[in-house]
């Protein structure tokens, strides 16, 4: 298995298009579950003109597929999705998205049609019990 590495960092401004070469935005930044290192959703600017009127919102990292050939991810999902999808105040980011916020969440996860990210377990999770 070949792997390909990036830092986290260069990810962002990265262009999010889908299978018909939709323009669905630009990632800015992502929410990482700091307890399992999970990286929850991408913060993505859609819409608007010089990111001034663009609408920033959460795709969760499951309806994400990095193209390392086109540098770019691709999404499987339309531009009415995204224009449908739970936004992200761009006055309370990060501060407030740092709090658990299970409504916002489930609606999230619910548009793009991704099972809830608590639910889905992490690739070769191993349960392990607290030390005492």
């Amino acid at each position: 298995m070949e792997m390909n590495l990036i830092p986290a960092r260069r990810l962002t401004d990265f262009d999010i298009t889908n299978d018909k070469n939709e323009d669905l935005g630009q990632v800015q930044d992502f929410m990482i579950d700091a307890a399992s290192g999970r990286i929850m959703y991408a913060v993505v600017a859609f819409g608007g003109t010089l990111g001034f009127t663009d609408k920033w919102l959460g795709i969760p990292w499951e309806a994400l597929c990095w193209s390392p050939e086109q540098h770019k991810f691709i999404g499987n999902f339309s531009r009415q999705t995204l224009e449908t999808a739970p936004g992200i105040d761009k006055a309370k980011w990060p501060d407030h998205y740092m709090e658990s916020d299970a409504g916002w969440m489930s609606n999230l996860y619910a548009n793009f049609s991704c099972k809830p990210f608590l639910m889905v377990p992490p690739p070769n999770a191993v349960a392990v019990s607290p030390q005492k």
